[in-house]
């Protein structure tokens, strides 16, 4: 199994982070940059900087071989503390599973509060034995292409699909295409969880959505809130910014959240 992530050129701090962390958790070896896209211009529907990434994910993919299961990252991840013991056994629960895709991140909104809701108790069953679930992505997959993986059995499978796809039509962005694909059947997808990849909120996010420091910022707690070690302190971190800058939907739904997950 390798891994690979995208990188821009213009990111050699992006670069450095991800290498720092994959060195850490002693997969340095089998990893390898792919060098990310800048696009010239915007697909239709689409900012710039959605386009690139989108364009990035699916060059990477069309370079794969049907030889090995691979992880794809973005460069601003972050990592569980038990990433590097379960991703030696990557390969082997996704053809059990008998799944093309599995996410081993995702972003879940702050409205979604019945999807919080069976997290937090999934959480809880399964911290204190240590152990993970890949749950069905026709229901639990929202958003995120920061981590996952592509089985390689299913590798000319997702070729096929993209070179059916008339980007100057209906172009999405990566994570919205994939689930697309979940939701009309075209690919069997799981989601890790706990999740394994997060988002690291010390880089400003280069979409257009969340540019604004404090919202990228909030954007990376709630992500990173179902990284299995992280959740108390990423909560408790993420309850005193919304304090202090309350948004009423955010702030509502953490005050939830912070009393289920620290009771």
């Amino acid at each position: 199994m390798k891994i690979r992530y995208i990188n821009l050129e213009r990111s050699p701090d992006r670069r450095a982070h991800i290498e720092r962390l994959l060195d850490e958790q002693g997969v340095a070896e089998i990893s390898e940059r792919f060098a990310g896209i800048v696009a010239a211009k915007p697909f239709k529907g689409l900012a710039l900087s959605v386009t690139g990434c989108l364009m990035s994910h699916l060059a990477l993919i069309n370079t794969l071989q049907q030889s090995e299961t691979i992880v794809i990252l973005e460069d601003d991840a972050c990592f569980s503390k038990n990433f590097s013991n379960i991703i030696p056994n990557i390969p082997s629960l996704i053809d059990e599973a008998n799944l093309d895709v599995i996410f081993l991140g995702q972003t879940v909104a702050f409205n979604d509060s019945a999807l919080h809701a069976q997290l937090i108790k999934f959480m809880g069953e399964l911290r204190a034995s240590d152990k993970y679930r890949i749950l069905n992505a026709d229901t639990f997959y929202r958003y995120g292409t920061f981590g996952y993986v592509i089985n390689k059995k299913s590798v000319s499978k997702i070729k096929k699909l993209i070179a059916a796809l008339d980007l100057t039509r209906d172009a999405k962005p990566i994570d919205s295409l994939m689930s697309q694909w979940i939701k009309t059947k075209k690919l069997s997808a799981g989601v890790m969880f706990p999740n394994l990849v997060g988002v690291e909120s010390s880089f400003e996010t280069m979409m257009y959505d969340r540019s604004h420091s404090l919202n990228h910022r909030l954007h990376c707690e709630l992500v990173n809130i179902y990284l299995n070690d992280r959740a108390e302190d990423v909560v408790t971190e993420w309850h005193n910014i919304l304090g202090a800058n309350p948004n009423p939907d955010a702030l509502a739904i953490c005050k939830i959240m912070y009393a289920r997950l620290t009771q």
